[in-house]
């Protein structure tokens, strides 16, 4: 944890990213079911209505879902190769990574 620590702002926006993304499956599975539950209604403008707004819904969940995988994935992987560097360059100069 101490070698991570210059990274803890990649950290943040990887952990949010993360957050997002694990929203995402309850939340499609909200709308889904009432985008479904839209069609059992009798008057048919509402029942189009409810519908043309669930598919907004559709796509502005998998534009965050976009944004949300990109962002765990890009900031921990910057993590990753930092680290990685770190205890390379400590492994190489012959210096203890353990505290």
């Amino acid at each position: 944890m101490k070698l991570n620590r210059p990274e803890w702002p990649y950290a943040v926006v990887g952990i949010a990213g993360s957050v997002v993304s694990g929203c995402m499956n309850p939340t499609f599975a909200l709308v889904v079911s009432q985008t479904l539950k839209s069609y059992y209604n009798a008057d048919h403008k509402k029942m189009e209505r409810e519908i043309s707004r669930y598919s907004l819904f559709f796509v502005g969940l998998g534009g965050l879902s976009i944004l949300g995988y990109f962002g765990q994935h890009f900031f921990f992987g910057i993590m990753g190769d930092n680290l990685v560097k770190r205890v390379r360059e400590k492994m190489f100069a012959g210096k203890s990574i353990i505290f």
